[in-house]
C-alpha cells in the first residue's frame, strides 16, 4: 500500500487509513507477494474453498483491517479459520464463494485481480457490499482471528497479558516517552468548573447547592 500527503483524502472505509501512524515499527518486511503467502504454508491444507478463492479472501481482509507490517501468512490464517467454518456449513462456503464472485461485478476485474488493485478501488468495491452478510461474515472473522495471533501483537507494540509475570508495576507501566510531563497541580486550589444548567459553578458551589 502507498504512503499517503498529508492532508490527501482518499476514499474508504471507516477509520481505515495507510500508514500505520502510531503502530510501532516491526522486524519484518512488508509481505504482500503471492511468493511469500505460497511459501507460509498457511492455504495447503484447504478442505471447502479453492486455492484461488482462499487467495482473494487473503487480498480480502487485508483491504479491510490494513496493516502494512503484517505479513500475509496472517491474514492466511483468518481465510483457513474461514475454510474451516465452510467445510462444516455448505451455506457458509456458497456464501464466500459468491462474495469473491461477485468482486468481478463491483470491480470490472476478475476477482483474482482483487489484490492487484489501488486501495482505493479495493475501498470503493468493499464499500459497496458492507452491508451484506460476505462482508459482515468476513469482517468479523478478521476482528476474532487477526488480533487474537500472538504472533501479530509484537507489531503493535504488545507484549501480551502480564499477569504470569507479576502484573505491570515493576514491568514498565509507565514507561511512556512520547507524551509531554503532566503538570504538578499539588497544593494548589481546586479551579476547576462544571455546567450546570447553562451556569457555570466551582467545586465548591456545586457541593454547597447540591448539599
Amino acid at each position: 500500500m502507498t504512503e499517503r500527503n498529508q492532508g490527501e483524502e482518499r476514499p474508504g472505509l471507516a477509520g481505515q487509513t495507510s500508514g500505520e501512524g502510531g503502530i510501532r515499527a516491526a522486524d519484518a518486511a512488508i509481505s504482500t507477494d503471492r511468493e511469500t503467502l505460497e511459501s507460509s504454508g498457511e492455504l495447503d491444507n484447504l478442505k471447502a474453498l479453492e486455492r484461488e478463492t482462499a487467495e482473494v479472501l487473503v487480498s480480502v481482509t487485508r483491504a479491510m483491517y490494513p496493516h502494512d507490517r503484517i505479513p500475509d501468512k496472517h491474514y492466511a490464517r483468518v481465510v483457513a479459520s474461514l475454510d474451516e467454518k465452510a467445510s462444516a456449513d455448505e451455506r457458509t462456503r456458497e456464501l464466500l464463494e459468491a462474495g469473491v464472485a461477485s468482486l468481478a461485478t463491483l470491480t470490472g476485474r476478475w476477482p483474482r485481480e482483487f489484490g492487484s488493485l489501488d486501495e482505493s478501488d479495493q475501498v470503493q468495491a468493499l464499500r459497496r457490499i458492507e452491508d451484506g452478510p460476505f462482508f459482515k461474515t468476513v469482517a468479523s472473522e478478521v476482528v476474532n482471528g487477526l488480533y487474537s495471533q500472538h504472533d501479530v501483537w509484537p507489531y503493535f507494540g504488545y507484549e501480551g497479558p502480564s499477569n504470569d509475570k507479576g502484573g505491570y508495576i515493576n514491568r514498565g507501566f509507565n514507561d511512556i516517552d512520547w507524551l509531554d510531563d503532566a503538570p504538578d497541580y499539588r497544593g494548589k486550589p481546586i479551579e476547576r468548573t462544571f455546567v450546570d444548567r447553562q451556569e457555570k459553578v466551582t467545586t465548591e458551589q456545586r457541593i454547597e447547592k447540591e448539599g
